[in-house]
């Protein structure tokens, strides 16, 4: 059977966030545009409330639609709330059955098991994947966890728009040398290596 990805999540501490319907649509929203940008199957993502859920029939682009739909979601949080709006994923690698090595029920089951201050996991099937990876996201979290608002816009110019500096730094209306120092503050550099890495390894894994 083909493999596909799952990625199910949820955001975090949903439950101080105050504006639950801003916070609904934003995930709505967020899932459209992966649709849209084919990092997503049409028809296949779901949301409710705070949790949401979709399907990539190409499994290696999971990482890089979890990065566009955390850049996403800080930029959708009205400047009322105290914290920028964060989720977690469970990256699920199997078929579309219902056994236990399909997509959904490893998503699922990466999901359960993750511990607090993680913030994305991998369920594939093969430690040696796994252990890599969860690895990385480990450490790649000291890095995303202080995105901030300026670093989810030139994140999204890079990875949803595909922009370079330049590109950037005319949509946006800034310096170049602002981009060039908002893209240092938010990694970006260093998360498009684990990007690139995921998807090289795992399109040989699927």
């Amino acid at each position: 059977m083909k493999i596909q990805a799952l990625i199910t999540g949820d955001v975090v501490r949903s439950n101080r966030i105050s504006k639950k319907d801003e916070l609904a649509k934003a995930v709505k929203d967020a899932l459209s545009q992966l649709e849209q940008k084919g990092l997503a199957d049409k028809g296949k993502s779901t949301a409710n409330g705070a949790s949401y859920s979709w399907v990539s029939s190409n499994p290696n682009d999971a990482l890089k639609g979890i990065l566009i739909f955390r850049a996403l979601l800080r930029l959708a949080t009205p400047d009322s709330e105290k914290n920028l709006w964060d989720s977690r994923f469970s990256i699920g690698l199997g078929d579309d059955s219902s056994d236990s090595g399909s997509s959904s029920y490893r998503s699922s089951k990466g999901l359960d098991k993750m511990k607090s201050k993680d913030r994305i996991t991998l369920s594939s099937g093969n430690k040696d994947l796994d252990g890599e990876f969860n690895i990385a996201f480990a450490l790649a979290e000291s890095i995303i966890s202080r995105w901030s608002k300026g670093s989810s816009e030139v994140s999204k110019g890079f990875w949803h728009n595909g922009q370079n500096q330049y590109e950037i730094a005319e949509s946006l209306r800034i310096s170049q040398p602002a981009v060039s120092k908002r893209f240092f503050s938010a990694g970006i550099d260093v998360l498009d290596r684990l990007v690139k890495r995921f998807e090289s390894r795992i399109s040989k894994n699927s």
